[in-house]
């Protein structure tokens, strides 16, 4: 079972139809847009497919459907950086994390205490675990 999920087409009626034959094997179609008379019209021409529509203005959905992972060239050598970082022992940090603190104002501040901790390099290595965990069909 394929579900295809197109935007709203914004009167550009042959990427519907473009779109539509790329993804012959999608069985059903829906259909997010404020245009409900520009999918009316290709239900007809593909009999096969089972059309759901919702109205409204939905343009965060490409009018494309997409299943594509970039691969960053160098990533690996990023990441090993931010391993190092956790060999240094936090004592290391504590003046220049001052020193950057006061001169962004946030000295004498409860965000300095907190945002440390959302940008450390633990955090990092469990986010990106979490994200090589999933699978590609939910990316």
């Amino acid at each position: 079972m394929k579900i295809l999920v197109i935007s709203d087409s914004h009167g550009a009626e042959g990427n519907l139809f473009e779109c539509l034959e790329k993804e012959s094997d999608a069985n059903y179609v829906i259909f997010l847009g404020d245009g409900l008379k520009d999918i009316e019209s290709f239900q007809p021409l593909f009999p096969s497919k089972t059309f759901y529509m919702v109205q409204g203005n939905c343009d965060f959905f490409s009018p494309y459907p997409t299943t594509t992972s970039v691969n960053i060239s160098g990533k690996n050598v990023v990441f090993t950086m931010f391993l190092a970082t956790m060999m240094m022992p936090t004592e290391v940090t504590i003046v220049p994390r001052f020193i950057l603190f006061k001169t962004v104002g946030l000295y004498n501040n409860l965000w300095a205490v907190i945002l440390p901790h959302f940008f450390n390099a633990t955090s990092i290595f469990m986010l990106r675990q979490f994200y090589i965990g999933l699978p590609d069909d939910l990316m």
